[in-house]
C-alpha cells in the first residue's frame, strides 16, 4: 500500500542516469547538465538529484545519478537525445544506490 501512495515500483518506472568522470566536480556538472536538459526538454516527470555515488569512487572516477520517477506507460525514449552523450541509462535499476 505504501509503495502504491509514494508512487515506487511494480506501480512506477525508475531510470537512472549516471555521469562518470575523472574527479566530482566534472561528474557533477554532466549530472546537472543532463537534470537542466531534461527539465528544459519539458520532461513531466519528477527527476530526482543530481546525487553522488553511495560508494563514492570507483577506479579513480567519481560518480552522480539522476533518478527519474515516471508512470509505468510512459516511454522516457524521446528524452534521450537531450542528455550528455556521456551518461548512461539503466531503466528499472537493480539498484538505486550504485
Amino acid at each position: 500500500a505504501v509503495r502504491r501512495q509514494l508512487a515506487y515500483p511494480p506501480f512506477s518506472r525508475l531510470v537512472r542516469i549516471t555521469a562518470e568522470a575523472v574527479g566530482h566536480p566534472a561528474a557533477r556538472r554532466t549530472a546537472q547538465a543532463a537534470a537542466s536538459a531534461l527539465r528544459e526538454a519539458g520532461f513531466p516527470h519528477e527527476v530526482i538529484g543530481p546525487y553522488a555515488d553511495y560508494f563514492r569512487e570507483r577506479r579513480g572516477r567519481a560518480r552522480y545519478h539522476l533518478l527519474l520517477r515516471c508512470p509505468t506507460s510512459f516511454d522516457a525514449n524521446r528524452f534521450w537525445k537531450y542528455l550528455p552523450e556521456t551518461v548512461t541509462i539503466d531503466s528499472d535499476p537493480r539498484s538505486v544506490l550504485s
